[in-house]
């Protein structure tokens, strides 16, 4: 990539917003091939995160660099989870599917690739391991992690590190810790349980279950993934970066017609949902549902998000929510089959 004075102070602006965005993180630029621009390193905990600078033909080597990079750092960072972000000066242009062959490749670690605008910190927003507003000392933006969590309900520190961080400790060890008082005699309640109770709801509620969900061209999905579900129990499992929370971002999406924890966002709805290689694919979530033993089909699409399709028919937002919790949204026909019938 030809060096100009935009494209060689981006590393060193890279460092301070990441800075701003990640307090108690630790930063270094390093160069890792004399003829492109210097890496920059952020290390956490338990993860790693390097973010490099350059065009299409800078990639291959650099990310063949940082690999090296790593193996020199094996002993210090064997345990981090490691992403590798490659960032795209605004004036560089790359191969439409450059964006897709990037992060598809799981192999040694995961890879984002974002477009660095004007303003940085709507760039790296779409990053899911970045928060969307900047952390400060005493201000929680984000729920804590499962390892925080359990502390913050009194449980011991290496028991809750045990339950939490992948290969500390097996789960038959856990128990056996547990039974020996390994991790200390559990706390007591601080008030008396009382009597379950249970309240009769006047209405009677069909209940509807969610039987799929087809994601495109939706946050961390580009082609068209469609989830198989109805069973009691389903279980969402992957490493991070995955699209875990994309998948439930797009069903709050297919939904209300946005996205709650994205509402205030940079750039707005348009920006955030959309996948990054997205061009001008259309992006949509289907949802099948099965209510009173019928099928529907709730489809929204980004271009008219705030009406979604049911059934092949435009429908408000009320009137989904009504198709899902068995209610009737005022001024509809209930939901069911007889009623459907009726009102033809």
């Amino acid at each position: 990539m030809q060096s100009s004075a935009e494209t060689v102070s981006l590393p060193r602006e890279l460092h301070s917003t990441l800075a701003d965005l990640m307090k108690g993180a630790t930063f270094s630029e390093e160069v890792l091939r004399n003829e492109c621009l210097p890496v920059v390193m952020m290390s956490r905990q338990h993860a790693l995160a390097a973010f490099a600078v350059g065009d299409q033909t800078d990639y291959q080597p650099l990310y063949e660099a940082f690999k090296k990079y790593y193996l020199q750092n094996t002993a210090q960072w064997s345990t981090k989870d490691i992403a590798f972000v490659y960032c795209l000066p605004a004036s560089v242009t790359v191969d439409p599917d450059f964006y897709s062959r990037v992060e598809v490749d799981v192999y040694f670690c995961r890879k984002y690739v974002i477009r660095l605008d004007e303003n940085l910190a709507e760039s790296l927003a779409r990053l899911p391991f970045l928060p969307l507003s900047p952390i400060t000392p005493g201000v929680q933006m984000r729920p804590p992690s499962a390892q925080t969590l359990l502390r913050q309900r009194n449980l011991k520190a290496d028991l809750a590190k045990a339950l939490v961080v992948p290969l500390t400790s097996s789960a038959s060890k856990i128990l056996t810790g547990c039974l020996a008082g390994t991790y200390g005699t559990p706390d007591t309640l601080q008030s008396p349980v009382g009597p379950i109770t249970s309240t009769t709801v006047g209405e009677n509620r069909a209940q509807a279950t969610l039987k799929s969900i087809a994601i495109e061209n939706f946050r961390a999905y580009r082609t068209k993934k469609v989830f198989e579900l109805g069973s009691a129990v389903t279980i969402l499992y992957g490493p991070n970066g995955f699209g875990k929370t994309s998948f439930f971002d797009a069903l709050d999406f297919a939904v209300t017609g946005g996205v709650g924890r994205l509402a205030k966002a940079p750039g707005g709805l348009a920006r955030v949902a959309k996948h990054l290689d997205s061009q001008s694919d259309p992006t949509e979530v289907t949802l099948t549902i099965e209510r009173e033993g019928e099928t529907h089909v709730v489809t929204r699409n980004l271009a008219d998000h705030n009406n979604a399709l049911v059934d092949g028919k435009v429908t408000s937002r009320k009137e989904v929510l009504s198709l899902l919790t068995g209610g009737t949204a005022p001024g509809t026909v209930k939901w069911t089959h007889q009623s459907r019938h009726s009102a033809g």
